[in-house]
């Protein structure tokens, strides 16, 4: 009995979350609403003065109010996201890196990777950028970092791009891409739009959204490790998730540490950076050092 008490409180907490989330999300979505209301609202009064201070109505065709309405809007909601402006990669210069990917894609059923870029952050990401604003049509860019790629095999790598094309699969919350387009949404007003009306609520509503909406962001992340393990094995996922935090310290408290020293010894920055650090991504590293450093992640 206790059993079946803990399971039924478990879900209604699960589901009381869930019901404020999505509440604080709609508010985002509401106050988007507001504006647009107010818009139209003021299409109107600018009509209505109009009227009254010529002394004659104005023949307005609906069709034509609903356009300045339209265009109103997309003015005042567009947001520019830029697209990456790293390297990108073409399929017949690396016909096995997509040939994983198309792989993965159709295992995971995927939306299409659009474009495939490479630069020199120890890290794997799958970025949406919207052509259209906040009005959708997506272009989806999958980032791999060369030093991340340095560091694993080929199997961890897999597990990578699975976790990382895990984000674009059916198989990912319906609900926390909801919560996830708002967040998104206001950011970049945030940073795009200079109106007071939308300064003064991000203001207000950006460390709500992402306080309540923390559990489900990490949810998000549980969800992708899974679907690495399903597509490898559980062995090679966590390989992978070890491999990637160890040499994420390493390149943290020890290279940099080398590159000060070499900084404070010359006149100049070192030159070849990059190519020290590749080179030090492929020497294994010491066991016991690396057991020590797992031990301070996990903890």
């Amino acid at each position: 009995m206790e059993l079946i008490y803990l399971i039924f409180n478990c879900a209604y907490l699960l589901t009381n979350y869930q019901l404020r989330v999505a509440a604080i999300a709609a508010i985002g979505y509401g106050y988007m609403g507001l504006i647009c209301l107010t818009l139209f609202s003021s299409l109107w009064l600018l009509r209505w003065l109009v009227e009254l201070t010529q002394h004659h109505t104005i023949a307005l065709d609906p069709r034509q109010l609903s356009m300045l309405f339209g265009l109103g809007t997309i003015a005042t909601f567009w947001v520019y996201s830029p697209s990456p402006s790293d390297r990108e990669i073409q399929r017949h210069d690396f016909p096995e890196l997509f040939s994983s990917i198309d792989e993965l894609s159709v295992k995971l059923n995927t939306p299409k990777v659009h474009h495939v870029l490479v630069n020199y952050d120890f890290n794997a990401a799958i970025s949406q950028i919207s052509q259209l604003g906040w009005c959708g049509w997506q272009r989806n860019y999958l980032l791999i970092g060369l030093p991340l790629l340095q560091s694993l095999t080929p199997l961890q790598f897999t597990a990578t791009l699975a976790h990382e094309l895990g984000h674009l699969s059916n198989h990912d919350s319906i609900f926390t891409g909801y919560i996830l387009r708002v967040r998104q949404i206001w950011e970049q007003l945030e940073i795009d739009s200079n109106l007071v009306v939308f300064q003064w609520f991000f203001r207000w509503y950006e460390p709500l959204i992402k306080a309540y909406s923390f559990v489900s962001i990490r949810d998000r992340e549980y969800a992708a490790d899974a679907l690495a393990k399903r597509m490898t094995s559980p062995e090679i996922a966590a390989s992978d998730l070890i491999q990637t935090y160890i040499y994420q310290y390493y390149l943290q408290e020890d290279f940099s540490r080398q590159l000060d020293r070499q900084a404070q010894s010359s006149e100049t920055p070192p030159p070849d950076v990059v190519t020290q650090m590749l080179a030090a991504l492929r020497q294994p590293l010491d066991p016991q050092t690396a057991q020590i450093w797992l031990n301070l992640i996990l903890a």
